[in-house]
This record gives structure tokens, C-alpha cells and sequence, in this order.
């Protein structure tokens, strides 16, 4: 399962999951000249990738606003989860723990 678990986050993903709320906190942190070694390897990665989208879009657009072009770029498709293969896992075991509950419940009910 772990070779599962390594493709999935290595997978593109529909979009960056973050909010676009924190991305900009953090982008606007970036563009001040700040740096984000504080952070894991996997979100600084993700966060350097959108800044580097927003700088792209920023220069093509400079009159619309960080807030918005961090709104657009967090809404595009990421390169991949950002995530450790041991997150990942973490949370498929919660979203099938819930929906083995929720059948569970029902069954119940309809007994």
C-alpha cells in the first residue's frame, strides 16, 4: 500500500490545497523578501510553485490585485498533493472510516 500511497501524492491534484485566505498571507509574506525555511519541504515547495504563478500572472496583469491572482492560481491544477505518502494514508483511513460509519448507520435504519 505505501507504493499506492507515494503515486497518489505524486499525482496531479485539481487544484493547491490551501485556502486562498492562507496562500496570500504567505505569498504577500514571500514578496517582502521573507523566506519560509520554517516551513516542511512539501508545503514550501507548494507555496514557492504559487508564488511563482502569481509572479507570472502579476506581470502580465499588474493593475489586478496579489488577493485575486493568489485567488486564481490556488483554483489552477497543482503539479502534484504536496503531501507525504503517510498523510495521505491518514486521511483515506478517516474519509473510509466516515463513509464505513454512514453505511453502517443506514443499514441500521433500514432494518
Amino acid at each position: 500500500m505505501e507504493s499506492v500511497y507515494q503515486r497518489i501524492v505524486q499525482t496531479k491534484s485539481k487544484r493547491f490545497w490551501v485556502s486562498e485566505e492562507q496562500a496570500s498571507k504567505v505569498i504577500s509574506y514571500m514578496m517582502k523578501g521573507n523566506n519560509i525555511d520554517y516551513m516542511g519541504k512539501n508545503k514550501r515547495k507548494m507555496f514557492e510553485e504559487i508564488l511563482s504563478r502569481v509572479t507570472k500572472l502579476h506581470q502580465n496583469n499588474p493593475d489586478i490585485r496579489i488577493f485575486k491572482l493568489v485567488e486564481i492560481v490556488v483554483a489552477q491544477e497543482a503539479p502534484c498533493f504536496y503531501m507525504t505518502p503517510g498523510s495521505a494514508k491518514v486521511i483515506i483511513s478517516q474519509i473510509k472510516s466516515k463513509w464505513c460509519q454512514q453505511r453502517l448507520q443506514l443499514l441500521r435504519f433500514l432494518r
